[in-house]
């Protein structure tokens, strides 16, 4: 199966998404006419309703197979080729986008780069099936070709080729390290600073300012916590259990949006500084607790309004820059050439835009 996909990820490389949908035409629907039919223009170029179909082939085999031969025929196959048909499309247009610039930009690789790329990229694709039968009936399964395959990997290349291009003159200076170390020392420790925390959720600001009143009055927070807890059990369990099915029904699809809401106490154990997968807001007030302390004021996230305290924490030294450089000059460098490829994708699909046409109706 790795194998499978192995080719289906070659045959759906797309080195960006694009989104780029206007105009209909109408057409004879017979399925010689629709298999003829344009369904998008690109820099002067057609782009049929057959050559999208072809590429949907293992899709189709798929849906027959877990939904039966009519699948398709319904409103909901119907719907749901559709989307395929897009996405295919997408990926055509992102492929034709690639290969102009490529030519535009002289990243295209030569004739002996590309026979001598395909030819070894291909070769390991074949040599990974056990026999020449099963990975011809792998190619089968994905709706491809020998040949496809080949002009798959062909764009694979050229789709690295323009990238190199477009990244080549990148460069990180010392002064930008320096920064990113200066203004990021928590990244940077021996090990990762910690801290551990428990926390009072509730929904309303006076809320928190009442239990905050209450902790400055001597209360214990555990004890505080668990009167909010055991409040929203009482009120969950006081919620009328003998709705009608639909009713329920209903409720069942909000249980998650509801639950959200409610009135927590929670111990989150011990949190790691950066990398936390906590809210930004409550661990930009969170971090700055000492042991034992607890924010005075409501910390108020998407959640409701928190009540945080630190039991305690982990604080390591920041290692020095000397061992850091080459690590973070890195991670710099990949950031400024993904920001780059990004931006130039971007540019090319904005400029594409005005020379595409998208024909809805042969979609559907």
């Amino acid at each position: 199966m790795k194998r499978v996909k192995k080719i289906i990820a070659v045959a759906m490389m797309t080195i960006m998404t694009a989104s780029l949908l206007a105009g209909c035409n109408l057409i004879e629907r017979t399925p010689e006419g629709l298999a003829k039919a344009t369904a998008a223009k690109i820099y002067g170029e057609k782009i049929t309703r057959g050559e999208i179909d072809e590429k949907l082939a293992p899709v189709k085999n798929q849906m027959k197979a877990q939904n039966g031969e009519n699948y398709e025929n319904t409103e909901e196959g119907k719907n749901v080729l559709k989307q395929y048909r897009q996405k295919v499309l997408d990926n055509m247009v992102t492929q034709k986008i690639i290969e102009k610039k490529a030519e535009e930009l002289k990243a295209m690789p030569t004739e002996e780069e590309t026979k001598k790329y395909v030819d070894e990229e291909y070769k390991k694709i074949v040599d990974s099936f056990d026999s020449e039968d099963k990975f011809k009936e792998a190619l089968k399964q994905t709706g491809e070709t020998e040949e496809s395959l080949k002009q798959n990997i062909k764009f694979q290349l050229v789709s690295e080729k323009l990238h190199e291009h477009v990244i080549k003159d990148i460069e990180v200076t010392d002064e930008e390290v320096k920064k990113q170390y200066d203004s990021n020392q928590m990244e940077y420790t021996e090990k990762p600073n910690q801290t551990q925390l428990k926390h009072i959720l509730v929904q309303t600001e006076d809320e928190a300012n009442d239990i905050i009143k209450k902790l400055g009055e001597g209360k214990d927070f555990d004890e505080l916590g668990n009167e909010v807890k055991k409040a929203q059990e009482e009120k969950n369990a006081n919620k009328s259990e003998d709705k009608k099915d639909e009713e329920k029904k209903d409720e069942s699809a909000d249980k998650q949006g509801e639950a959200a809401k409610e009135n927590r106490f929670e111990d989150l154990g011990w949190v790691n500084y950066v990398n936390s997968g906590m809210d930004p807001t409550f661990m930009q007030f969170a971090m700055t607790l000492t042991k034992g302390g607890y924010t005075t004021a409501p910390v108020h996230t998407q959640f409701g309004y928190h009540i945080i305290k630190c039991y305690d924490k982990k604080e390591y030294p920041v290692k020095p820059l000397d061992g850091l450089k080459e690590q973070i000059k890195s991670e710099l460098l990949t950031n400024k050439q993904n920001t780059a490829w990004q931006e130039a994708a971007q540019k090319w699909q904005e400029e594409a835009k005005k020379e595409m046409k998208v024909y809805e109706k042969n979609l559907q």
